[in-house]
């Protein structure tokens, strides 16, 4: 799932009204993302609809942020 070589990444999430309705399987797959980086990979959480906004910023954790309804 995860071939970088640089030791930032970023998961881009649709925030948007039309995913609304897909919010809970976007925020599990955003986990599922986040549980499945190596340990020594940066990675951070950005959702974007009207605007964009930080989630989680870059971090060794794997606090799975959730999507504001």
């Amino acid at each position: 799932m995860f071939r970088t070589r640089d030791s930032q990444t970023w998961v881009l999430v649709d925030a948007s009204d039309s995913a609304s309705g897909a919010r809970d399987d976007i925020d599990r797959a955003l986990a599922a993302a986040l549980a499945a980086a190596p340990g020594d990979i940066r990675i951070g959480g950005i959702a974007f609809g009207r605007d964009a906004q930080v989630l989680s910023p870059l971090s060794l954790k794997r606090d799975a942020p959730t999507l504001d309804p």
